[in-house]
């Protein structure tokens, strides 16, 4: 798509817009929509590479169109059409979450909101900044550094992610976390777009109903973020030789709370060395720290790293701000080594990370892998498992999506869970909540989106019942020939008999 004015002239017929979709048409103006098979295509995907053969056995139905709205009023009139119409709506953002939730499993209409990306207000006399959803956080970041302001958090991400995605999705772990805890923390207000098409303006409590809810309950716009003059700042960086050394000094330096908390194992630092041209050591662990304070509170911090840090090599301080610098690239770089990258989040106590790491380099012997952790708030750290394989080979791209059912699970026996939900991890849904609490979850959607129009079939709608899944990530693992073959056949039946099988078998379609 182009970009355009925001004119809402009535576009010329489009033969292949069906007549009940050309509204949408109207209200963006020319330039801002497209039903280009290649944009098509590109919008039902996000991060994670599932094969096409996957997601039509899911029952995923095609989208029609994609529009980029240019503002809140533009929201509101696609929803309130949609919402009479029933034409379900997917929100998406800089699309780099790799769960599913951007994906139009059930079609209709792509929002791409990432026209929406205005800098509306900054008021350093009261320290907040009003912003459009399509923002993405680095730009945001860079803007606010220069007039010597500082968010509370934004994730490492932010070079691609979105002010909206990143709320909608939890902002639970990510920079400025350890230190002023979770992104929900600095919401003020957010202005939301309901399934009716009604705008409202939240209060910092309200705010919470929609961080997370990953565009099922409403559509994110704006959001007014509470910010900080911008501090001192000193950043250190240590190799660790032994595991264990690396991860009770990662531990006790979550205790001083510094602003940015992280490490790469040896896989990820050998993944970084080649995809960035860096120079690390490949040590077990490869910690970076980012303290902010006066003078006097940094030669202080200063003093305990090193106490803390004493088993490890430490780099010089100029690599490490480079390493901080750095901070927004690490998972972008890492896309460049595959041909395919497999992805998966889990979250879990910083005194079960040692458990965890050898059970990951257990189970991912057979690939090439590594992990990047970023510290979160409350004790616990946010794991980014990476493993490269190639889509190419089917039999063992198969077995690696078998990694989604393997990964979760060295989660949980540490006392973890998965880190967001979308489509691919409702069926932890669960598991992760009391029946009651899920009940209560599925009765506020019902609540606020009656005709389920808004990011339909995720996270409180679990598409695949949980023993199907089970069983096909154990065919996966195990026979992935099997599972390939029986995929392909899948293809050949017809999307309604499929969806009509789903629903029969527990899943909750739209």
């Amino acid at each position: 798509m182009t970009e355009a004015s925001p004119s809402v002239a009535a576009p010329s017929a489009d033969p292949k817009v069906r007549p009940e979709l050309r509204r949408f048409c109207e209200i963006v103006g020319e330039g801002n929509f497209s039903t280009d098979p290649i944009d098509l295509y590109c919008y039902s995907r996000d991060l994670a590479p599932i094969p096409y053969d996957l997601l039509y056995a899911y029952g995923m139905l095609e989208p029609e169109l994609v529009v980029r709205p240019r503002g809140v009023e533009q929201v509101s009139e696609i929803l309130r059409y949609a919402n009479q119409r029933r034409i379900p709506i997917t929100p998406r953002g800089g699309g780099s979450f790799a769960m599913g939730g951007t994906i139009p499993i059930e079609g209709g209409v792509v929002l791409d909101l990432c026209g929406m990306n205005e800098i509306v207000e900054i008021n350093g006399a009261d320290l907040t900044v009003r912003v459009q959803c399509g923002l993405n956080w680095r730009r945001l970041a860079e803007k606010l550094a220069g007039m010597g302001l500082s968010l509370l958090a934004y994730p490492s991400s932010g070079v691609a992610a979105t002010i909206g995605g990143y709320l909608g999705t939890g902002g639970g772990a990510g920079i400025g976390v350890p230190r002023n805890g979770v992104a929900g923390n600095s919401i003020l207000s957010l202005k939301v777009v309901l399934a009716d098409g009604s705008i409202v303006e939240t209060n910092p409590w309200d705010s919470w109903c929609f961080i997370g809810a990953e565009g099922t309950l409403g559509v994110i716009c704006e959001a007014v973020l509470k910010i900080a003059p911008l501090a001192r700042q000193r950043c250190f960086m240590y190799a660790f030789n032994r595991l264990g050394d690396g991860i009770k000094a990662l531990e006790s330096l979550a205790r001083l709370r510094p602003f940015f908390l992280h490490f790469l194992d040896r896989g990820a630092a050998g993944f970084l060395n080649e995809s960035d041209n860096a120079a690390l050591d490949e040590a077990a662990m490869t910690i970076v720290a980012a303290f902010q304070g006066t003078d006097r509170q940094l030669a202080g911090v200063s003093r305990q790293v090193e106490s803390i840090c004493k088993d490890g090599k430490r780099y010089p301080e100029d690599t490490a701000e480079h390493e901080w610098e750095n901070r927004f690239k690490i998972e972008i770089s890492f896309k460049r080594l595959g041909p395919t990258l497999m992805l998966q989040e889990i979250r879990l106590p910083f005194r079960f990370l040692e458990k965890a790491m050898l059970e990951l380099a257990e189970a991912l012997k057979d690939y090439r892998w590594g992990v990047q952790c970023l510290s979160s708030d409350h004790g616990s750290v946010c794991l980014l498992i990476y493993a490269l394989t190639d889509e190419r080979d089917k039999k063992r791209f198969y077995k690696a999506l078998s990694l989604a059912r393997v990964i979760p699970r060295i989660g949980y026996r540490n006392q973890g869970t998965v880190y967001g939900i979308a489509l691919h991890n409702s069926v932890h849904l669960a598991r992760i909540h009391p029946r009651s609490a899920v009940e209560a979850m599925r009765a506020i959607k019902r609540r606020f989106d009656p005709n389920n129009i808004l990011n339909p079939s995720k996270t409180v709608q679990t598409r695949v019942p949980r023993l199907l899944v089970t069983v096909s990530m154990l065919l996966m693992e195990r026979v992935p020939g099997l599972m390939r073959l029986g995929l392909s056949m899948v293809k050949f039946l017809p999307r309604g008999l499929i969806r009509s099988g789903l629903r029969v078998v527990g899943g909750q379609l739209r």
